[in-house]
């Protein structure tokens, strides 16, 4: 064995022989044996180390390693480690102590329900203490160890008493503060007595203690020189050296709608992440009176600001004073448009523009208006071709009980034709039922019976308006029972086509003739005739719909 010194407090041998213990046993002041091979011995209380760990069998007031537990010394930490997570258990045993180096406990998912108070063997030497996961419901100041700098108490839902009053607490992290506000509504927490830091980045603790313990939160201002009467309630005040030399009024993330009232002492407001949408008069006044008089500054990003025309001002007035806006050239609109960016002219048009704006909109108000007057014929005949717009286009009918939905009349001289009308208007689409005499009168009934009860039985009476037809006797005869028949309907029931060989009227009789010159007809050779004809006749889905609702 070399030749050692018993002032030695770490001793590192990296030899690869076996090393016997109890040949250290005299050296009181070695804290530390890092060696690769060793017999043990049990008397000894110092650490033995194997690479960047050590074993721990024994503290130094002689307890050993709980059972169910395993406690490394972390040998680069100088930090005893004894974890006795999810073994099941309902307390905490005596702990050992380690000659150097502080101790964790880890005892998280566990069964307990309360902690030992701090004369147990061990535990008030603890310096961190996870009990994270158990079913504790009461933890006060006498349950903490007295080092402790380090508590991790998350998931204890049964948790009903949290007393860290009058320890050396500094901060909390944010995952601590989300967890305290979690159960805050049925847990009671109680802070006070702490050296809280007031630095901007403790703002978490700080924001909870003006929530829940504002006699604290008042007590830490004014240990940091803070003026309470300074700071607005809805916000945090603290500081922040590598940003300001002052105190900073922090109102991120507090829901505001509008800016709180502020001190003309202020001189660093930040009003990020809220729902500030524009300045008030109030707001106007006080920041271009404030910006006069000393270093100012405001930040203002992640608003949703309102850049319509009413709001001009405010986004001229932020303009103007854009020099003291830290972010100003990252502000967006609601709309997502950079405030920097917006054009008065653009969202502001002068009133010549609106006027000039406006006229043309008249303009074109009536020229649609005219338009739709000249061509009103045309488009609802397409409207009602395309089944479009079937409620403008369609018209309903009143004579739904009759026979047919129209009388053909025409002279014999003309049967040739009556072949394309029985083609396009009963075989076609819509499909209509016609009358007329070849098909339809009985043989040796009287003419002028036969013209008058299909005028009756007709929703319509079409008129192939030839020069034949003008010449007949007969013709002139239908032409005048059905002009006497539907003078006095509602609806138009008479419909002439005209035929290009007609040159003129004045075979027809002067009440005939009036009527052919005050009224519309249609001309067989127009392209459209057969649209124009089939929107003339009885509307096909208005009488399907009458007949299903009738039924």
């Amino acid at each position: 064995m070399v030749a050692l010194q018993k002032s030695f407090e770490h001793l590192v041998l990296d030899i690869n022989i076996e090393v016997d213990m109890k040949y250290l046993k005299k050296f009181f002041m070695l804290k530390l044996i890092k060696v690769r091979y060793y017999i043990p011995f049990e008397n000894l209380t110092a650490l033995i180390c194997n690479q960047s760990w050590c074993n721990f069998s024994r503290g130094t007031n002689g307890i050993e390693c709980p059972e169910m537990c395993d406690c490394r010394f972390i040998y680069d930490d100088l930090e005893l480690n004894i974890n006795c997570s999810n073994r099941g258990l309902s307390r905490i045993s005596p702990l050992p102590i380690p000659i150097t180096g502080g101790v964790k406990l880890i005892f998280r998912d566990n069964s307990l329900s309360q902690l030992p108070d701090n004369t147990l063997a061990g535990y008030k030497n603890l310096k961190k203490l996870d009990v994270s996961g158990n079913f504790l419901t009461r933890l006060s100041i006498n349950c903490l160890p007295k080092k402790l700098d380090y508590l991790d108490i998350s998931f204890n839902k049964n948790l009903r008493y949290l007393d860290l009053r009058n320890n050396s607490l500094e901060t909390l992290d944010e995952e601590v503060i989300r967890h305290l506000k979690g159960f805050k509504d049925f847990t009671e927490v109680q802070l006070s007595g702490n050296p809280w830091n007031c630095d901007c980045k403790s703002r978490s603790i700080l924001s909870f203690l003006r929530d829940y313990e504002s006699l604290e939160y008042n007590l830490t201002l004014n240990r940091c020189n803070i003026s309470r009467a300074d700071c607005p309630d809805t916000c945090v005040c603290c500081l922040d050296n590598s940003t300001w030399s002052s105190v900073i009024i922090d109102c991120k993330g507090e829901g505001l709608q509008r800016i709180p009232e502020l001190s003309m002492k202020v001189s660093y407001v930040d009003l990020r992440n809220n729902n500030i949408t524009a300045l008030t008069q109030k707001d106007l006044h006080f920041f271009e009176y404030r910006s006069h008089l000393s270093p100012f500054k405001l930040v203002l990003l992640n608003n949703p600001w309102s850049c319509s025309c009413k709001d001009i001002k405010n986004l001229n007035f932020m303009k103007n004073i854009s020099s003291i806006i830290v972010d100003f050239t990252e502000i967006n609109c609601a709309n997502g448009v950079k405030v920097v960016s917006i054009d008065q002219d653009i969202i502001c048009p002068s009133g010549l523009v609106f006027y000039l704006a406006l006229a043309i909109t008249l303009a074109a108000v009536v020229v649609a208006i005219n338009l739709l007057i000249c061509f009103r014929q045309p488009l609802l005949v397409w409207f009602y071709e395309h089944e479009v717009c079937m409620s403008l286009a369609a018209r309903r009918e009143l004579d739904q009980a009759k026979q047919f939905d129209a009388f053909l009349a025409f002279n014999h001289k003309d049967e040739p034709l009556v072949q394309e009308f029985v083609e396009r208007l009963e075989l076609g689409k819509p499909r209509f039922r016609l009358c007329f005499y070849l098909r339809d009168w009985l043989a040796g009934e009287s003419i002028p019976d036969c013209i008058g009860r299909s005028v009756r039985d007709s929703r319509r009476i079409i008129i192939l308006m030839t020069d034949n037809f003008m010449k007949s006797t007969w013709g002139r005869l239908e032409f005048r029972l059905a002009l006497h028949a539907t003078s006095k309907d509602r609806c138009k029931r008479l419909i002439v086509v005209l035929y290009p060989d007609v040159k003129n009227f004045d075979s027809l009789d002067s009440e005939l003739r009036a009527y052919m010159v005050f009224n519309t007809y249609l001309e067989r050779s127009h392209p459209n005739f057969w649209n124009m004809l089939i929107y003339s006749m009885p509307h096909a889905k208005l009488r399907f719909e009458s007949t299903t609702t009738n039924a």
